[in-house]
């Protein structure tokens, strides 16, 4: 055993060297900032982790002028790049230009207009907290706003870190009214151009460390002017090779969402948490079923799963939803008492179909959401709760305890959770007191649940404000579903990038994580309506969810893979897919966390090295071994990592020693290719002639037993 935790500290430690770690700045300055008229929020910096604005404490801004030139000179203490526990002073200046007389030429076409020059530089003037030329508050036709980054430093970081920058969004107003109003960004030839109606943020393609726009007044109408209030910039921090990506750090990520606050940590140890093994993939399950499960549903989803979450709908043949979802609760924990049991119930939406609606539908008129005078229906059917109604809230909070108290049932699983206020926040700044009525109601249900029941909820989300974290300091775990749904300005990739942060974040704050995905996060194909068809597109495109949940995986994170939950008989929804093979593979624990460069994410296990692009899709199964045991649930005895014989030294600079005599043995490379193979016993086997990296050896002994077990090439 000490051998092989030697191996695996060294295979992270390899892994460590190979990538750099870029840490991100997001600025947002207004023209006020640094003057005498400057409020909090003329200056806000994100860094990843939190939005800071100068009542922070970190953030210092004086404004002055250099002749014609408007100078903001900034610093920032609020990040630690290097991690070495002490926060690293960033200053830079933001210089601001004003030009009268441009030569341009505006097209409507794309990337079709021209600045030859600016003209002569005049005085950059604010008024009403715009920038504006030549003494107005806006921009003029032949006027021209340039803007750079210049002087950038970090004491206290070496010179292997490098910086670059770019302006990533503009804001603007029109001033005189009306339409048409037209610009175009930057000097030179094939320039974008934008043309604009109202007031509006626009992000310019291509721009580094400086930017400019120039005023070209109206192609239809009369003089059209607009002025700039707000410009957001991002700095990116490279670090040198030898530095680790931090997964608790979003800063990693080129557009996150704003976060607000410290992530919340998990507080209780509640029993109730799922049972977890690296044995195989660990599984979760949403099922409904207005009918009896079957016998062999039950078993099924005792066998094969940690966790169910029993959805709406969930009758089970009774006529109401509680009584058949404590019935089906109890069928499986009989089979396997371990299963975690969770009851579905919506934090806004009226479902039909439950028992406590006979209270709810005698109180309507006042405990549902008005629209127009009106009582809102969701989808014209269902009533909308209004949690203002403190009758509301008891009567909701009463039909959750009243399940959680069933033995049978371990916690709540609460549906269209909603951010609680526009910073995210559960409590005001004391701590303690609900942020509105909403949140007052889940933290009610928190608080009053019974000892080691769960609360977990269908919370993160990457673009909410603040991804909804503050949410979780009154929630055990979160269903993550939208994985790879952007907020404004992000890629799919981007999204998929903050979201692994998010569930990564909330693992090792003690949460858990059901992970939620269907083939459609996998490809734009239609999904197929032949059933042989649909199992075939099923098992196809189960690799690249897969692949993004074991970058996140660790203890408490549970893995669902489904078109659908319900488990009618008549019903197409493969809501069991128990029969993908990769499911049923030995796993084994990580050897270490997931290695980040750019959108690509590797990670090794004992038995499976993975790799995903976020951007392409691609990914890189390779297991060492495919031997299904659903009984013993381990790998076959041939093929393991448990070395009956010593690899010496490791890691190896160009030739390796083996302890035992073998008849053979095979080189291969973490993609599954052979590289080499000698066969024949030796007392030295030269691999000189191999790049440095991870290596996989398969041997085969003079008794035909066989070993599997990796080594590092230096």
């Amino acid at each position: 055993m000490k051998q092989k935790l030697f191996l695996i500290s060294l295979l992270f430690t390899a892994y460590q060297c190979l990538y750099a770690q870029t840490s991100n700045l997001w600025i947002v300055l207004n023209p006020n900032a640094g003057d005498t008229a400057q409020v909090n929020e003329d200056i806000i910096i994100n860094n990843g982790s939190i939005i800071q604005n100068y009542s922070s404490g970190n953030i210092n801004c004086s404004q002055t002028r250099n002749n014609n030139d408007l100078i903001y000179s900034i610093t920032f203490n609020g990040s630690d790049f290097n991690k070495d526990g002490n926060n690293d002073l960033v200053s830079f200046d933001l210089s601001v230009k004003g030009y009268t007389g441009a030569m341009y030429n505006y097209s409507a076409d794309e990337n079709a207009s021209s600045v030859s020059n600016y003209g002569t530089q005049s005085d950059v003037t604010i008024i009403n907290n715009t920038w504006g030329v030549f003494g107005d508050f806006d921009v003029d036709p032949g006027e021209s706003l340039v803007y750079e980054i210049k002087n950038f430093m970090v004491n206290g970081l070496s010179s292997d870190f490098t910086h670059e920058s770019d302006f990533t969004l503009v804001d603007l107003i029109e001033t005189n009214g009306g339409r048409d109003h037209t610009m175009i960004f930057g000097l030179g030839n094939n320039l974008e151009s934008f043309e604009m109606d109202s007031n509006k943020s626009f992000s310019p393609s291509g721009i580094n460390n400086s930017f400019s726009v120039t005023g070209a007044g109206s192609p239809t109408t009369v003089t059209r002017e607009f002025a700039i209030t707000s410009l957001t910039f991002n700095i990116k921090i490279n670090g040198p090779n030898n530095t680790v990506w931090d997964v608790t750090d979003y800063s990693t990520f080129e557009k996150g969402p704003t976060l607000y606050h410290d992530y919340p940590a998990q507080t209780e140890n509640k029993t109730t948490f799922p049972s977890f093994s690296w044995n195989k993939i660990p599984r979760w399950v949403a099922a409904r079923n207005a009918q009896a499960f079957s016998d062999q549903q039950i078993k099924d989803i005792a066998d094969n799963f940690q966790l169910i979450m029993l959805e709406k709908a969930n009758a089970q043949g009774f006529t109401y939803i509680e009584d058949g979802i404590e019935n089906a609760a109890t069928r499986i924990k009989a089979l396997n008492p371990n299963l975690t049991t969770l009851f579905y119930y919506n934090t806004y939406i009226n479902y039909g179909g439950y028992r406590a609606n006979i209270e709810y539908d005698q109180n309507a008129a006042a405990w549902s959401t008005y629209e127009n005078g009106e009582i809102y229906l969701f989808k014209d059917l269902y009533y909308w709760y209004n949690q203002d109604v403190e009758g509301m809230r008891d009567w909701w909070i009463d039909t959750c305890l009243e399940m959680a108290n069933l033995d049978v049932i371990d916690g709540v699983f609460v549906d269209k959770v909603v951010n609680p206020d526009v910073n995210g926040d559960v409590f005001l700044g004391d701590g303690t007191t609900p942020s509105n009525n909403y949140t007052r109601m889940l933290s009610d249900l928190y608080n009053q649940l019974p000892p080691n029941k769960l609360l977990v909820g269908n919370t993160l989300r990457n673009e909410r404000a603040g991804a909804s974290r503050g949410l979780m300091d009154i929630m055990d775990g979160s269903y993550m579903e939208r994985w790879d749904f952007p907020s404004a300005g992000q890629t799919n990739a981007d999204a998929i990038a903050v979201s692994i942060q998010l569930m990564r974040e909330a693992l090792q704050k003690g949460k858990m994580i059901n992970f939620q995905t269907s083939p459609g996060s996998a490809t734009e194909e239609e999904k197929p309506t032949d059933d042989d068809e649909l199992l075939a597109y099923t098992k196809e495109h189960v690799y690249f969810p897969l692949a993004i949940f074991l970058i996140i995986a660790e203890e408490n994170a549970y893995f669902s893979y489904t078109t659908g939950v319900n488990a009618l008989s008549s019903s197409s929804d493969l809501w069991n897919t128990s029969f993908i093979d990769e499911f049923h593979y030995y796993l084994g624990a990580p050897l270490g966390d997931p290695i980040k460069n750019g959108y690509l994410y590797e990670r090794s296990f004992e038995n499976l090295d993975v790799s995903v692009n976020l951007e392409t899709k691609e990914t890189v199964f390779n297991w060492v071994d495919k031997t299904i045991d659903p009984t013993t649930l381990s790998i076959n005895n041939d093929i393991n990592f448990n070395n009956p014989i010593d690899l010496y030294p490791n890691p190896i600079d160009n030739t390796f020693s083996l302890s035992q005599k073998i008849k053979s043995a095979t080189i291969f490379n973490t993609l599954g290719q052979k590289i080499m193979s000698f066969s024949e016993n030796k007392n030295e086997y030269d691999i000189s002639n191999l790049k440095n990296g991870t290596f996989i050896i398969k041997v085969l002994f003079e008794n035909n037993k066989k070993q599997s077990f990796r080594f590092v090439k230096k």
